[in-house]
């Protein structure tokens, strides 16, 4: 099922996540409380996985993933199992929470030899239920990032983090459950179904703000989740909210939703009373009431807590990255005064932990706000991509509602939060005055080796280029020149085994070497978080030690330092640092230096990559209206005049084809960095048009679980002007299957035809499948990202590379055929990149 080609990318690189996966044969099961209890199970595995390896399909020789028939008969082989063989054994006696034991596997010399990263594995299991008569279910699921029923793919919960509900449909009579997920040597898993009768269901995963003593919340949001779980579109459909004397009623409209489809939108509401100090009560309570017209089809409650303004507490905000409602949480100063101007320490919070939670483990200090977004969900995106994004909506959120000083802003994390630290202050260094990373890894590549990959055993080394320059910006001992001006505390547990203290090592050598500000806390016999001693009662000492608070409080961010040494690659991560703005490079994603120096009224700047930049020449960096520039070795003369203290050098190229910049749009998953509208195909057939429809379902599916995000589903008859002027699009389908596609496919780069691709000169036949950003040619200010084949089984798997995860590997376009379901990278035909007039690279 294409819809999870990117599920090891989905999970992130600690020690405790596990992959494996299992297939189940259930013979026989009990319907109790519209509950299908399974109790036989047939296990296959391990395979041998690696981390960030794409969906390999070790069913193959049988028929697949979709279509394989258990057998006894069958012989499966495996680099893991002895004698490189595996066959089909029985579980019993076990219902929903599953736990395998490999017992042909030394896992003792894998570890030895390869480390945690050899322990990575796939396992499966098959199993038919039978029930009666055509049955809906929400499937409940932990640790299992993919099922199938009857050869539909769906998408499972990948860890244990409460997101884990999927509408399903059984058939009458007998029905095929395979499920697939992974893990490090032994896993377990939970799988459970449930019948269900209404339509629509609440699903509990609800981001709330605080309400707070003696304040008024006017107005506020809510995210709230639906299922459809019936056969049918859901239309027409608004939200009710109502509560006590203390809110005012509203009314939400709520878009259009696909058959078993989950959808979560904002819903505003406004608090009309203040709530006082002397009520006892911890809660208020949210009435909300499903409606089709007049027709009230379900109802939930939602509960709100009261909080002090002096205890940490959550605070929404409407995300402008795709109309989402999200929130922070917020720690006020001690003894706040509204009329004075506090600093920030904005705080990451590692893998599996709340923002909610991690703002407990601060002290309150008398200087400072302490802020913690959210990397959109505790796993999230490592706090790259829509992490990275997610933080820096938060930072204008409290730039607009706070009395804060934008020179004293820090930036601290832990474990996942650390290595968000190092990768968006390198990135944005002239936001921050100091960071405090704790437990921060250096890159994906080291903390998981990616050694094991069959992507770097089975492809060409200039495909896998393309696939490194898509994901450079997750390098971050490469970027480490950026914090030149950016003094840097850096903790470490000197026992960590989840982060070891190499990767802090790592930086603190090149730090060093660079001669920049650092100071180094290795802590000996501390693992990878501790509590103790608490500060002030409160904070953890992990990250609220007195000695890293010290640190940051003593720190103000120079604007505009005479010397800057940048080391950077992609522009629509950032273009700007400090008083020197990159406009355009001669190539995109590649690298990009640039050394400059002050001396009195003379910059001297020496770049590498650079096609254009532009200067804010402050009079607190040149103390004068006259100012000579070299640049690469030739001089030019500025006057600056009528208080314009802003120069250009180079061409930024204002006459080009296309409206929208190539540097706004540096890769695939780019696309889905602003509010977009998944399209799918009704040309073809009726089994065709549903294979869509589940593709577009399994795309909303993924966003919702990784990104708390929100997303729309069009039928390709339904795009219209608006949606066209407002969203990119999400194309899925060829001119073949998608109406839409049809209409612009000879406005783009690309021919496909039946058992036939042409692009950039070069014909690719057979099954391939194409994945490929572009911009909309029915409206030059929006992007599509098309997703089509040259056969119905092509057109399926094109979702194979979907890039919503972390770090993300696929470039502008990327051709391939079935090939990538035995070696990943090594089915992939061509990959590459777009130059800045969004024609192929030479």
């Amino acid at each position: 099922m294409n819809s999870i080609s990117c599920f090891f990318h989905l999970i992130k690189f600690i020690p405790r996540i596990m992959t494996v996966m299992i297939l189940i044969q259930i013979n026989s099961f009990v319907l109790a409380s519209d509950d299908l209890r399974i109790t036989k199970w047939k296990i296959l595995g391990p395979f041998l996985g690696a981390p960030r390896d794409g969906r390999i399909d070790h069913l193959l020789s049988y028929g697949g993933e979709k279509k394989i028939i258990p057998s006894d008969n069958q012989v499966f082989y495996s680099a893991l199992a002895d004698k490189g063989i595996v066959t089909w054994s029985e579980l019993t006696d076990q219902t929903e929470n599953i736990e395998i034991k490999y017992d042909n596997v030394d896992w003792d010399s894998v570890i030895f030899r390869f480390g945690s990263t050899g322990l990575i594995n796939i396992g499966y299991a098959t199993t038919e239920v039978t029930v009666p008569e055509q049955t809906r279910v929400v499937v409940l699921t932990r640790k299992v990032p993919i099922f199938f029923v009857n050869s539909q793919g769906y998408l499972g919960e990948s860890y244990s983090s409460g997101f884990h509900y999927t509408p399903a449909l059984l058939k009458k009579g007998a029905n095929r459950i395979l499920i697939k997920f992974a893990g490090k040597a032994d896993r377990h898993f939970t799988f459970k179904m449930k019948g269900v009768h209404k339509e629509a269901i609440f699903i509990e995963d609800i981001t709330t703000p605080d309400l707070i003593q003696n304040q008024v919340l006017k107005p506020a949001l809510v995210g709230i989740t639906l299922a459809n779980t019936s056969l049918e579109w859901m239309k027409d459909l608004r939200l009710k909210v109502k509560g006590s004397d203390d809110f005012d009623e509203s009314l939400t409209s709520i878009d259009p939703i696909p058959p078993l489809t989950i959808h979560k939108f904002p819903v505003r509401f406004s608090q009309k009373a203040v709530l006082k100090s002397k009520d006892p009560q911890k809660v208020r309570s949210l009435e909300v009431e499903l409606f089709r017209g007049s027709e009230q089809i379900n109802k939930h409650q939602i509960k709100l807590e009261i909080k002090k303004i002096d205890e940490p507490h959550k605070k929404t905000f409407f995300s402008l990255i795709d109309g989402s409602t999200q929130y922070y949480s917020i720690l006020y100063p001690q003894d706040f005064d509204p009329d004075k101007s506090y600093g920030v320490i904005f705080g990451l919070h590692g893998a599996s932990v709340e923002a909610s939670h991690m703002a407990k483990q601060y002290s309150p200090k008398d200087w400072a706000f302490v802020v913690l977004p959210t990397n959109r969900r505790p796993y999230g995106f490592d706090w790259q991509d829509w992490g990275r994004l997610d933080f820096l909506e938060v930072l204008e959120q409290v730039k607009k509602h706070y009395p804060v000083d934008p020179e004293r802003f820090f930036l601290a994390g832990s474990s996942m939060g650390g290595q968000g630290v190092w990768h968006i202050a390198l990135h944005h260094p002239s936001l921050f005055a100091a960071a405090a990373p704790h437990a921060g890894w250096a890159n994906f590549q080291t903390y998981s080796p990616f050694i094991l990959q069959k992507s770097r055993m089975f492809s060409s080394p200039q495909i896998l280029m393309q696939r490194n320059r898509a994901m450079m910006d997750s390098n971050n001992l490469f970027f480490l020149k950026n914090a030149q001006h950016l003094p840097f505390i850096v903790t470490q547990g000197a026992k960590d085994p989840v982060v070891p203290p190499l990767h802090a090592r790592l930086f603190q050598k090149t730090l060093k070497e660079l001669g920049y500000q650092l100071k180094y806390r290795e802590i000996a016999d501390k693992k990878h978080w501790w509590n103790e001693p608490l500060v002030n009662g409160i904070g953890a000492d992990a990250i609220d030690n007195q000695e890293i608070i010290s640190f940051l409080k003593g720190k103000r961010l120079k604007r505009y330092p005479e010397t800057l040494s940048i080391h950077l690659y992609d522009l629509s991560i950032n273009d700007e640092f400090y008083w020197i703005r990159v406009l355009r490079q001669h190539k995109i994603l590649d690298e990009t230096t640039i050394e400059a120096k002050v001396q009195e009224n003379k910059i001297s700047l020496t770049t590498k990559n650079v096609a254009a930049l532009k200067m804010d020449v402050d009079k607190q960096l040149v103390n004068s209206d006259e100012v000579l520039i070299e640049w690469n070795g030739e001089s030019h003369r500025h006057r600056l005049t009528n208080g314009k203290r802003a120069i250009q050098l180079g061409n930024d190229d204002p006459e080009r084809n296309h409206t929208i910049k190539k540097t706004d749009y540096t890769s695939l998953k780019s696309v889905f960095f602003k509010p977009f509208v998944i399209v799918y195909g009704t040309r073809g057939d009726e089994s065709m048009d549903q294979k869509l429809l589940n593709s577009a379902r399994s795309i909303a599916s993924r966003f919702w679980r990784v990104a708390n995000g929100r997303t729309r589903i069009l039928r390709d008859v339904d795009l219209d002007n608006t949606v066209i002027r407002e969203f990119n699009l999400i194309l899925l389908g060829s001119q073949h299957v998608n109406r839409v596609t049809q209409e612009i496919i000879r406005d783009l780069p690309v021919e496909i035809g039946s058992n036939r691709l042409k692009m950039n000169g070069r014909v690719y036949q057979g099954d391939v499948s194409l994945a490929m950003l572009y911009p909309n040619p029915l409206n030059p200010k929006k992007m599509i990202a098309l997703f089509g084949g040259t056969s119905p089984d092509s057109e399926l798997l094109s979702l194979y590379f979907l890039p919503i995860y972390s770090g993300s590997g696929t470039p502008d376009y990327i051709i391939f055929n079935h090939d990538v379901l035995k070696y990943a990278w090594g089915g992939v035909q061509a990959a590459g990149f777009f130059n800045h007039d969004w024609d192929f690279e030479n």
